[in-house]
Order: structure tokens, then sequence, then C-alpha cells
């Protein structure tokens, strides 16, 4: 299996030709990877299950590309398997963004988000999470992840993309873009936590996608890439907030109504500065994509 090393520019150039050959190519190494990141020692640390999980984003969309392609079901079949692997982690990963945030936020609000606050809300949802999946031991996650990333590495190794061209993924691009820009003037439209976070998803796709597409072609994607990234980044602090909103809702009793109530509401008023941010950059970066691509 590939060990998930770095695409040479040789290997580039000889891929260039053949759009179908070079999108296997990128995803059996990134594939290879996350397959290497987990080892049979015991479960992942917080980084390389941050890594991992990023890795099955780029693989789904970059999978996204063939969405609306005769190789929707390709699609389909592996984005569906990814995503089922990266879901297995995804508990470890949500306690340690968690506090993480309310690191954060405890510097700009020290008198809400008190070590005590920030400790006791954190450590009833881990106790949730260990009671939620006492049942899966850590040997078991990573020996039916490893499988399951070894099986797609294989599948995608032997399946036809030869009628995959650069047009084709061009067309995946193009709908990515509409979907994003769609839930970009909705959440503009609303700044509700949902809509913010469909936002985020869908410029998540397009952003791996542009950044397929400046290693395709090095150089003409890089400053499209660049400004999306930032956005991303707000973005991405925004629903780290709204998760810390929902998990305080969740454990109010618990934590005392007055003071998780006051909490709830800085974090609204925190997110509504970092959405007012954002907007303008999105609407910039939607006005003059294609111009920048």
């Amino acid at each position: 299996m590939n060990s998930g090393s770095a695409i040479s520019p040789d290997e580039l150039a000889a891929l260039s030709a053949s759009a179908g050959g070079y999108l296997r190519k990128v995803l059996q190494s990134v594939i290879g990877s996350t397959e290497a990141m987990i080892t049979a020692r015991g479960f992942p640390g917080p980084d390389k299950v941050h890594d991992l999980r990023v890795n099955m984003k780029k693989c789904r969309a970059i999978l996204k590309l063939l969405k609306a392609s005769p190789n929707a079901g390709f699609y389909c079949r592996e984005n569906s398997s990814l995503r089922y692997i990266s879901a297995l982690f995804s508990s470890s990963r949500e306690n340690v963004v968690l506090k993480k945030t309310f690191r954060q936020l405890s510097k700009k609000y020290p008198d809400v988000f008190t070590d005590v606050f920030s400790d006791t809300v954190c450590a009833i949802a881990a106790d949730v999470h260990k009671t939620k999946f006492v049942e899966t031991t850590a040997a078991e996650v990573t020996s039916e992840a490893r499988e399951l990333l070894r099986r797609a590495w294989y599948r995608i190794g032997f399946v036809s993309l030869n009628d995959v061209t650069r047009d084709v993924l061009l067309d995946g691009l193009y709908d990515s873009f509409i979907r994003a820009e769609r839930a970009f003037i909705l959440a503009r439209s609303t700044s509700f936590a949902e809509d913010l976070h469909e936002f985020r998803k869908r410029s998540k796709d397009l952003l791996y996608q542009v950044r397929f597409f400046s290693d395709y072609n090095p150089g003409h994607f890089e400053e499209v890439h660049n400004n999306l990234d930032e956005i991303c980044s707000i973005l991405g602090k925004c629903n780290d907030l709204s998760v810390a909103w929902n998990t305080i809702k969740v454990y109010r009793l618990h934590i005392g109504e007055k003071l998780a109530d006051k909490a709830m509401n800085t974090i609204i008023i925190e997110r509504s500065l970092l959405a007012e941010k954002v907007y303008p950059m999105a609407e910039k970066f939607f006005n003059t994509f294609y111009s920048g691509a």
C-alpha cells in the first residue's frame, strides 16, 4: 500500500495528461498517509485525530468533483465510507476543540469563562462521551478504521476513471462554487448557527477542491486558495463557538442556569462579531472568484 508520500514533479507532469489518473493518485496518496497515522499501539493523539479527519474531508471534497458526473455512483460509495471513518474519531476531537474554545474565550471574558466553569463543562462532556462509547475500545476503532482505509485505497486503485476529464472536474468545481455562494447568501441573511455551519462546510469543500486544482496547475489558483482559506478559518471559529454554546445549553442545569445563560449570551455576541467580519470578505471572494481563478 502506498505510504502517502508527496507527489513528485515528474509524477505531476506525467499525470497532467490524465485528470482521472491525477485524481486517483491524489486520493490514494491522502488515504495512504492517513492509514499510516493509525498504529496498532492505541488510539491516535489529538493532533493525529485532527489530521486524520482533515484528510477525510479533503478526500470527500475531491470526490465531490464527480458528484454530477457519470461517476456519481463511485462518489456516493466512497464518500459514505470516508465519512464513516471520520465519525469513528469525532467524539475524541470534540472535547479537545471545546477546551481550546474555552481557553480562547477566557482571555477575552475572564469573568465569565473562569477555569472552574470551563473545567466543569469539559468534564461533564467527557463523561458523556465515555459513557456513549464505552462498548467500543480504542483497539476496535483503530482496527476498523485501518481496514476501511485499506479497502478504500484498493477500490480507488481499480475503478475506471478514464472518462474523467479536466472539464468534468471544472464542472464539479463550478457546482461547489454555486453551493458555497448560496450558503453564504443564506447565512448572511439569517446569521443562524446552522446556516453559518452549512456555509462553512460548503466553503471547506470549495477550499480543498481549489487546493486540488492549485496542485494540478501550480500558481493558477494560489491567490484564490489563500483568500478562501482565511474565510474558512473565521467560519471555523464561528463553528467552534456554536459547539460550545450547544454544549453549555445541554448541561445548563448542571452548570447553573444564571452562569450558563451569561456564557451563552457572550458566545452569541462573539460569534456575531466574527460573522460580521467574514461577510464582506466572502462577498468580495465570490464576486471575484472566476477572475482570480
